[in-house]
């Protein structure tokens, strides 16, 4: 980490900028003398093209959504659509050195640099598409001083909406930012090219350490849910195409007879965002992240509300999982510590205990990917008569417990070294945050 530092700041000590003088805004405080504050929208156009609704119905385009765009500008691969089966929300272009800005969620600080993009890329209508006035700012220094910190806690200080929180166009075009003569924006933007560029490989390289243990994590929860522990037991035909064979003494079921499948419900904005409540309510963005357990849910809601809304409450010890949207993607599983509710985006599976049990479960959920059974349509969404008709082989329960006691405890030493290798990400991005943020307000000179 000191060694990246060190290489981010060019080896030297950092400098300030001879004279400073008040930039008239509390938020921003004193900036260096020639420096002002400028809106947003005297120095950039705002949604200046859209894909109108007369566009030919065989139109292709790529496509980046809300989810596709993480924080610190990192790219997930397009989606390709043609008009007639697109989202009805894939209607921005994008054209070259324009920066995107999510306007939906904010919080999720996503924004992203197109320096030369395809003709025909289209991003969500959740996002601001910000082309520079070229003649007042640097497209580059836009895109860094859209990044700071400083930028992104005043989008989220001015939007709207408590579980999922918006800033509208007009808005977000009054917002403040740092404007410093056009020569200096153009060395601000190639030294914060050039630094960022080192600590983004940095962290790059440590992301591709944590797909390699989830890689070698997911192997090995592969071969213990299909073949067993013992490598030297006997093997029979399995009488389904996978896995062609299985250990003597187990058996193939259908998944749904020994799981049982429950759907959420629909879950008002208006009830969303209570911290405190009798019985947590999960969302999709609660599956997220590392573990197994469901122990930080968004929102809770009172039994009273769940009669009037006839909730259908999930048991304790289910399974979570998304069933709809991008989500599905990134297979996640959670399970839940006590009766609790899911949105519809959601559901929830847990076991026939005659057959399974819910340790053991959730390791075979955790090999099963939900994209293989997903209905082809503009918003992936699970095919569930294939889900529940899937053939599954089931060790007895004797074999089952040394299975999950064997996962456990060897997927917990690859869970702390991810931890660690995520904590050290964070780290990075902390400081390429830090070192943006300084460079664009002046606290630092280049």
């Amino acid at each position: 980490m000191d060694s990246i530092k060190q290489t981010a700041s060019g080896g030297h000590e950092l400098r300030k900028y001879p004279n400073y003088e008040d930039s008239g805004s509390e938020w921003v405080g004193k900036v260096p003398r020639g420096w002002k504050l400028q809106r947003l929208k005297y120095v950039a156009m705002m949604n200046r093209q859209e894909l109108p609704e007369n566009t030919p119905r065989d139109y292709s385009f790529k496509y980046f959504d809300i989810g596709s765009i993480e924080s610190g500008g990192r790219k997930s691969a397009p989606s390709e659509y043609t008009f007639e089966n697109a989202p009805s929300r894939a209607r921005r272009i994008v054209h070259a050195q324009d920066t995107i800005l999510a306007t939906v969620r904010t919080y999720l600080k996503a924004v992203s640099y197109f320096e030369n993009p395809d003709p025909n890329t289209v991003v969500s209508t959740g996002f601001a598409v910000l082309s520079p006035i070229k003649e007042k700012i640097d497209p580059k220094y836009l895109y860094h001083q859209i990044t700071a910190e400083i930028l992104i806690q005043d989008v989220v200080a001015n939007s709207s909406g408590v579980s999922y929180p918006a800033i509208n166009p007009s808005q977000l075009g009054c917002l403040d930012i740092i404007l410093p003569p056009l020569v200096t924006q153009k060395k601000i933007a190639a030294y914060l090219d050039e630094k960022t560029a080192t600590i983004d490989e940095a962290i790059e390289k440590k992301r591709r350490q944590v797909e390699l243990l989830k890689e070698k994590c997911a192997a090995m929860i592969n071969r213990a849910v299909t073949v067993g522990l013992d490598s030297k037991i006997e093997q029979v035909d399995s009488e389904i195409p996978w896995p062609e064979q299985i250990p003597k003494g187990w058996r193939i079921y259908r998944l749904k007879f020994f799981c049982d499948f429950q759907s959420g419900d629909g879950f008002p904005e208006e009830m969303q965002g209570e911290k405190r409540g009798d019985l947590p309510f999960f969302k999709v963005s609660d599956i997220n992240g590392e573990g197994k357990w469901a122990e930080e849910p968004s929102n809770f809601v009172s039994k009273l509300d769940a009669l009037k809304m006839r909730w259908h409450p999930i048991p304790s010890g289910s399974i979570m999982m998304a069933k709809i949207g991008a989500a599905l993607a990134k297979n996640h599983r959670k399970v839940t510590t006590t009766t609790s509710y899911i949105d519809n985006n959601t559901m929830a599976v847990s076991g026939n205990n005659k057959l399974v049990t819910g340790d053991y479960l959730y390791w075979l959920w955790k090999n099963i990917d939900l994209k293989d059974f997903q209905n082809i349509s503009s918003v992936p969404s699970v095919n569930m008569g294939q889900v529940r008709g899937l053939r599954y082989p089931l060790p007895p329960k004797a074999e089952q417990q040394n299975i999950t006691m064997y996962l456990d405890e060897k997927t917990a030493i690859i869970d702390q070294a991810v931890q660690k290798i995520n904590r050290s990400i964070e780290l990075l991005a902390e400081y390429k945050s830090s070192l943006i943020t300084n460079i664009v307000t002046g606290k630092v000179a280049v």
